[in-house]
């Protein structure tokens, strides 16, 4: 069970939510800064669809009639 004991009239659960957060900003900021990381993550950004047909393209099947049939309920209201 969580320990709700106070210090200073702060919740000690907060507290330490408040250290668990500042430790993974300062994680964060230290991998962002590796240029190894960077380029994994621009390599992944470069494979990534960049038109909303490439997108639409890589789904299933059932999925493309069920939006080719929103299409088409969308030509009609127009």
């Amino acid at each position: 069970m969580a320990d709700h004991s106070f210090s200073d009239g702060v919740p000690s659960d907060s507290v330490e939510a408040a250290k668990n957060a500042s430790n993974t900003e300062k994680l964060t900021d230290q991998v962002m800064q590796n240029p190894r990381v960077l380029a994994a993550l621009q390599e992944r950004l470069d494979n990534v669809p960049h038109t909303p047909s490439s997108y639409i393209e890589t789904l299933p099947k059932a999925v493309k009639r069920r939006i080719n049939a929103l299409k088409q309920l969308q030509v009609r209201c127009a």
